[in-house]
């Protein structure tokens, strides 16, 4: 529960900036309300015990009467900072279209930069391609990737940061459906998706799970997904065209997503 309260930019090597903070102050206020009204529903079940118990003593009664009080008078002033909070948000914050806080007093929240590593010819050393500067060939290893995955009966939408990275992109012959722009990413990456889609098939649990390790395929942190998607992933994988790849975010989730296909494992975080 507490690793909720810390916004994403935790797991990137860019850190976190000044909206970060202030998102992690709205994940606080969130987490107060929550924590004040199981508190002060536990209090007023054990003042209604109190009641019960204390057989017309007045002592009793007016000790009960005393705690409910407390208790409403915290939870009120809980509510009003959060509703003090909420209201300088909305005024001086907006959000993306996944409910991220996009700017904070007129500061915009900065995408995060690094870069993709690919593998050169065994025996070399590896060359660093920055996101910032999209070649050809590099271009030819994301249409490579796509073709095979829908070969293979996924889909792959490469996503960007930038317009610019993905007008390149779309000018040395990558599909302009599967490249999307997506302002809040700390890198790059394939989102690939079983037959599915986006939306998973509505639960909040994997199904029919496997460790994608056990398919030879190179994972962050040993994360799961639906055996269909694994078996094509592989499939992937082992095609001579497609430079080696790592998933980055599969089941279970360690952060929150849009898609709910992270929620059942029918989708996957891949980069190379």
């Amino acid at each position: 529960m507490f690793e909720q309260l810390v916004p994403a930019c935790r797991d990137s090597l860019c850190g976190c900036d000044f909206v970060d903070v202030m998102q992690l102050v709205q994940n606080i206020m969130n987490f107060m309300i929550y924590l004040g009204t199981m508190v002060l529903v536990l209090i007023l079940v054990y003042v209604g015990f109190l009641f019960i118990t204390s057989q017309g003593n007045p002592g009793a009664i007016q000790k009960a009467r005393s705690m409910a009080m407390s208790a409403v008078i915290g939870f009120v002033i809980i509510l009003g900072g959060f509703l003090i909070v909420s209201t300088i948000m909305s005024t001086f914050a907006d959000k993306n279209e996944y409910g991220d806080w996009d700017s904070f007093f007129g500061i915009e929240k900065q995408a995060c930069e690094e870069s993709l590593i690919f593998p050169q010819d065994p025996g070399t050393d590896n060359r660093l391609i920055g996101t910032d500067s999209i070649t050809e060939e590099f271009a030819g290893y994301v249409a490579a990737f796509i073709a095979t995955a829908q070969a293979n009966g996924l889909s792959a939408i490469y996503e960007v940061s930038r317009a610019s990275q993905r007008q390149a992109l779309i000018d040395f012959g990558v599909p302009a459906e599967n490249v999307l722009q997506v302002r809040r990413i700390t890198s790059p990456h394939f989102s690939v998706y079983s037959s599915y889609g986006s939306g998973g098939t509505g639960s909040d649990e994997c199904h029919d799970c496997v460790d994608l390790n056990d398919y030879g395929i190179s994972t962050k942190d040993g994360d799961m997904a639906t055996r269909v998607l694994a078996e094509a992933l592989s499939r992937v994988d082992l095609d001579e065209n497609v430079p080696n790849f790592r998933v980055t975010e599969a089941y279970p989730k360690t952060v929150s997503h849009a898609a709910a296909c992270h929620n059942d494992g029918t989708c996957v975080d891949v980069n190379f």
